[in-house]
């Protein structure tokens, strides 16, 4: 039955190490920039706050804290979405006309091809071609076999003889698929992108 209970200064220091590892993550994850120490305050206030409807019975304290700091982050996080959605400013529509003339050409029609910048991850600008590019991995991605799909994923951000540790495999493995990949994609409309 949950009733009220002070920390061990064992589960004080446990709590405060989550806390401080689960804030880092957060920041890197959502690209923040807010104060880390404000965070883990607030973090910590809202913990001890629910500490009294803690039950032994139901869960272990390292495991009801790291819940209430997921579900809290996870609150900041829709709070923040919620946010840039309804900033009160009115998208303009690329339909609406260029002028006050109902004859006047829409907006669409009246920006060049090289001006078209479209908004990736972390709000950085990217071009058509890079739309037109993520577009076609897309769907080579799609195509492929679960294996191939591990490769490229971990070739992404390790070397091959690294991918092949993370998966598994001997690094032969990995090569063979990895060639196997050039070979096949590099005759579809992947080619016009390669060097």
């Amino acid at each position: 039955m949950a009733g009220t209970r002070a920390l061990t200064p064992e589960e004080a220091e446990h709590l405060r190490r989550l806390i401080k590892f689960k804030v880092r993550k957060f920041q890197r994850a959502a690209g923040k920039s807010a104060d880390a120490d404000d965070l883990e305050q607030e973090l910590a206030c809202r913990v001890l706050e629910r500490l009294p409807k803690f039950d032994a019975a139901r869960a272990s304290l390292p495991t009801f804290c790291d819940r209430i700091v997921d579900r809290i982050l996870v609150d900041l996080e829709r709070q923040r979405h919620a946010q840039k959605r309804n900033s009160g400013s009115r998208p303009l529509s690329l339909n609406a006309p260029v002028g006050g003339d109902s004859e006047a050409p829409q907006l669409w029609q009246t920006i060049a091809d090289e001006h078209c910048h479209f908004t990736g991850t972390g709000g950085r600008s990217v071009t058509g071609e890079q739309v037109d590019l993520r577009n076609d991995l897309a769907q080579t991605l799609a195509s492929m076999t679960p294996e191939q799909r591990s490769v490229c994923e971990g070739i992404m951000y390790l070397s091959v003889t690294e991918t092949a540790q993370e998966l598994g495999v001997s690094r032969g493995t990995a090569y063979r698929h990895w060639q196997g990949i050039t070979n096949e994609y590099q005759d579809h409309s992947l080619k016009e992108y390669l060097p």
